[in-house]
């Protein structure tokens, strides 16, 4: 569906692991994913050449209540939130084969993330893994190491909205795989972080819990109600129209 000019799929998990997978196992070229949220979503409206790039993604996952909250306020409800973080785990857990290049957090949490993989997904063999502390001159580097190692599935973790450009920039020097931009996913696989409590889970209080750990989002998480302000806008002219 069309959420103010960006492109979201209307997929519950299982179609969305699905749909990867299907992308995993046919290896024609190189594709990716993005997990928009309502903050991702409001940036995109700021920035044409984000939204360029989410627009030109194999899937759209919509990863947060406010996106599902804008589509229910411009009358084309999604069926359902699909967290990035959750469909990355789930996707390992698909006890499917395939390889995976991590890509982000800092040297100890992508390692730790590496070696729990390991642990929890045996099935999962890691062909590489980098931080994501670098700069420009390191790029080139990286995508050879990348294609190097032909991935079936390269999890980037570098914040929105550095790694859908960085994917989005690089979508013609990646050869092959799978690439999915998930924020802090790899901080949540190495235990260094982790998803909200079921409680805050089931009340669609995420935000919330991310709010008490880091108040210095509270800025940032403005973005929220704006995006929501812009969509009933939107309606409202189409009425007036």
């Amino acid at each position: 569906m069309d959420i103010l000019g960006l492109r979201i799929d209307d997929i519950d998990m299982e179609e969305a692991l699905k749909k990867a997978y299907d992308a995993i196992i046919i290896k024609d070229n190189f594709k990716y994913i993005f997990t928009p949220n309502a903050e991702i979503c409001m940036a995109a409206l700021k920035d044409k050449r984000l939204m360029t790039a989410l627009n030109s993604s194999y899937m759209n996952i919509p990863d947060g209540e406010g996106v599902i909250l804008a589509s229910k306020i411009l009358k084309t409800p999604l069926k359902e939130k699909v967290p990035g973080c959750v469909f990355v785990q789930n996707l390992l857990n698909l006890k499917k084969s395939f390889s995976v290049y991590l890509l982000g957090a800092s040297e100890e949490s992508v390692i730790k993330a590496k070696e729990n993989i390991f642990k929890k997904y045996p099935h999962i063999s890691i062909s590489g893994y980098r931080n994501g502390y670098f700069v420009k001159d390191d790029v080139e580097g990286i995508i050879d190491d990348i294609n190097t190692a032909q991935p079936d599935v390269i999890i980037i973790g570098l914040g929105a909205p550095q790694q859908e450009l960085f994917i989005y920039d690089n979508r013609n020097r990646i050869k092959s795989g799978l690439a999915i931009g998930v924020g802090g996913t790899i901080d949540i696989l190495s235990g260094y972080a982790k998803r909200a409590p079921e409680f805050f889970c089931k009340y669609k209080l995420e935000w919330l819990y991310r709010l008490a750990k880091q108040p210095k989002r509270f800025k940032r998480m403005l973005s929220i109600p704006a995006f929501l302000i812009k969509c009933k806008i939107h309606v409202m002219k189409k009425k007036k129209d």
